[in-house]
């Protein structure tokens, strides 16, 4: 049976609004208790966890077409177990100088969940021992209320960063990979400090020469980092 949805749907998914609603309206089918709006927010996102759970033991939060999760949702056998869809509360990355970041995003788009707030201070911070005199850029993470925050399909549950690739005049300014102050050295350190705190889960980025990163259409100047929680 090919799948009436063209695009997948959930965590870093592509979340077109009416393959949303199919996957919303597969998921009540199988216990959760979601408006199927189109809208793929935090609870969208954990009801596919919660249902993935029942089979997977590592869930990722997505639907992709003809994927395992698809397959078992159009089969409806299967029901979403200890259902407790409750969105983590956000808090205020803290807008204050001296711990190794700057911000560039409002202050109205820097809400995260506790657990990723503190896994950038301690990265940042981590980087600050590596690098004096060099500011890591904190763009947009989430709203405090997790709405959809345009042109971004993710950033509602918290655990999403926008991250400044870092210049090799060491400014506070924006920066590209295809720049020549671009410094790919600082950028590559960045990341492996990412990668080496408990708490993270990924990262998306258009510089192929450093390991760990996905390539991302719209992401050559900006690193989106994701946590676990």
């Amino acid at each position: 049976m090919s799948a009436p949805i063209i695009a997948s749907v959930g965590e870093n998914g592509t979340n077109i609004k009416a393959d949303v609603i199919v996957v919303q309206t597969l998921l009540n089918s199988a216990g959760a208790k979601l408006k199927a709006d189109g809208d793929c927010g935090s609870k969208t996102i954990q009801a596919i966890q919660l249902f993935q759970k029942v089979f997977m033991a590592m869930p990722d939060g997505r639907v992709d077409v003809n994927g395992s999760t698809w397959t078992k949702l159009l089969e409806g056998k299967l029901k979403i177990k200890n259902l407790v869809i409750t969105p983590k509360p956000l808090i205020l990355l803290p807008q204050v100088c001296g711990l190794g970041y700057y911000t560039y995003s409002p202050t109205k788009n820097q809400y995260g969940t506790k657990d990723t707030i503190n896994a950038i201070q301690q990265v940042c911070l981590q980087f600050k021992i590596k690098w004096p005199g060099v500011e890591v850029g904190i763009g947009d993470i989430s709203f405090q209320s997790g709405a959809l925050m345009p042109p971004h399909k993710s950033h509602r549950a918290g655990i999403h960063v926008d991250v400044r690739p870092l210049r090799t005049d060491k400014k506070n300014k924006p920066i590209t990979i295809t720049d020549t102050a671009y410094s790919r050295a600082m950028t590559k350190a960045l990341v492996e400090c990412f990668q080496s705190h408990a708490n993270y889960k990924s990262v998306l980025f258009n510089d192929k020469e450093i390991k760990g990163t996905k390539f991302y259409s719209g992401h050559h100047n900006h690193l989106h980092v994701s946590f676990k929680a």
